[in-house]
């Protein structure tokens, strides 16, 4: 009889143990589904920021561009002048 009840109160202990873990589990279940959503949100703002940034336009890349369109200008100029003499 004595061994029964050593036999319950470990199967009792063990049991109170996988209780715990479950409850542990549950935790670290719900923090990875609230971390994979802020992940997403993270790649949904910084998608967005990419695309602003492929719109935005530096002093660098202005000059550039205003410089090739001046250069092709100069070139149909070239060819006009050609064309009507």
């Amino acid at each position: 009889m004595a061994e029964r009840d050593d036999i319950m109160k470990e199967l009792k202990v063990k049991l109170d143990m996988l209780v715990k873990s479950y409850h542990t589990l549950e935790r670290y279940r719900e923090k990875a589904q609230q971390l994979e959503a802020e992940n997403a949100e993270l790649k949904k703002k910084y998608e967005e920021l990419l695309n602003a940034s492929a719109f935005s336009v530096n002093d660098e890349t202005s000059k550039a561009a205003k410089n090739y369109i001046s250069h092709i200008i100069r070139e149909i100029d070239k060819c006009i002048s050609l064309l009507s003499a």
